[in-house]
């Protein structure tokens, strides 16, 4: 490929080492290409490039994360525009080697904005087992127990984020009914910063947190807080990684070379190689190994999936977000 004159390349991610090993695979891969990346949380930076190009400021060229706000919260704003002008190598557009016989899988149906690469099935609620042992709670169904009353921390999910992501999960697997009584008889605090969502699930002051940031998690048992933190998986969710060019991307050339880059079967070895001590990196790729088979979704029959991070999702998580706004 071609190589961009006189471009760099500005992008976002998730915050975390896992984003930044990416990032460095591909800077070595490329040397001559700079690249500003930053890591943010996208439902801190969503509103902010939303703002800055309603004025219009067009200053980023990519972005790579967990789908949901990307489909939720910009691709509703236009923030992003049509990604197919920027497939070049023919080994990325091989149908046959993507989970489903193509390439292109989007968020939206409506929108060649938002290409997924990665895929897993995740739903998870956190447990600071020095406060609550496995034999006091050990299922779903555990979480409704009285003696738990007061012993939630829900980061906030009335917007596309972790708490919501955890609901989805409880909704798909238990109902509506069960998740309407753990809002309304646990008594849960609802909190808006997922970072002191996750301190108050580590320190035990919550033990039962729904919505806890990962990264964050790690960091603070790297200082040996939340040792005993453990994680009740629920299921019944699918979580997406994607990525997406913005709307007048000052960099269009660097923008092209990053991410056939990322689609290739290197790029998405260096995406598992950098999430793997993280999260579950199952890459969409068949010449990709598969990280979690138990976590790798059915892409034969991928539309049976209802995702929080893609169109199918939406009425879900419309509904969730009203019934955390009657009662938070």
């Amino acid at each position: 490929m071609k190589l961009p004159k006189k471009e760099k390349l500005v992008i976002v991610s998730h915050p975390g080492s896992d984003y930044e090993g990416l990032m460095a695979s591909f800077k070595k891969e490329f040397p001559d290409i700079p690249v500003e990346h930053t890591g943010a949380r996208p439902s801190d930076i969503s509103p902010k490039i939303i703002t800055e190009q309603q004025n219009g400021v067009f200053n980023w060229d990519v972005m790579a994360a967990t789908t949901s706000n990307m489909n939720n919260v910009l691709l509703p704003a236009n923030a992003y525009q049509d990604i197919e002008p920027f497939f070049v190598r023919k080994d990325v557009m091989d149908d046959s080697q993507w989970g489903g016989g193509k390439f292109e899988l989007y968020t939206s149906a409506d929108q060649k904005s938002v290409i997924v690469h990665n895929a897993v099935l995740a739903s998870q609620v956190y447990i600071n087992r020095e406060k609550i042992g496995k034999d006091k709670l050990s299922t779903v169904d555990d979480l409704l127990k009285p003696e738990f009353q007061g012993q939630f921390v829900i980061d906030d999910c009335t917007v596309p984020a972790h708490g919501m992501s955890a609901l989805v999960g409880i909704w798909q697997t238990k109902g509506e009914d069960f998740v309407r009584k753990l809002l309304s008889q646990q008594k849960p605090v609802f909190q808006d910063t997922v970072r002191i969502t996750t301190e108050w699930v580590a320190t035990g002051r919550y033990p039962i947190g729904i919505g806890v940031d990962s990264p964050e998690l790690r960091k603070l048992q790297t200082n040996g807080v939340g040792n005993q933190v453990e994680i009740l998986s629920v299921g019944g969710n699918l979580s997406t990684q994607g990525a997406a060019v913005f709307k007048n991307a000052p960099h269009p050339n660097a923008a092209k070379v990053f991410l056939n880059w990322l689609w290739s079967k290197e790029g998405q070895t260096a995406f598992v190689e950098a999430f793997k001590d993280s999260t579950t990196p199952n890459s969409r790729r068949l010449d990709v190994p598969v990280i979690d088979k138990d976590l790798y979704p059915d892409y034969a029959n991928f539309d049976k999936y209802t995702s929080w991070t893609m169109d199918s999702g939406r009425p879900l998580l419309n509904s969730i977000s009203t019934l955390c706004k009657e009662l938070r």
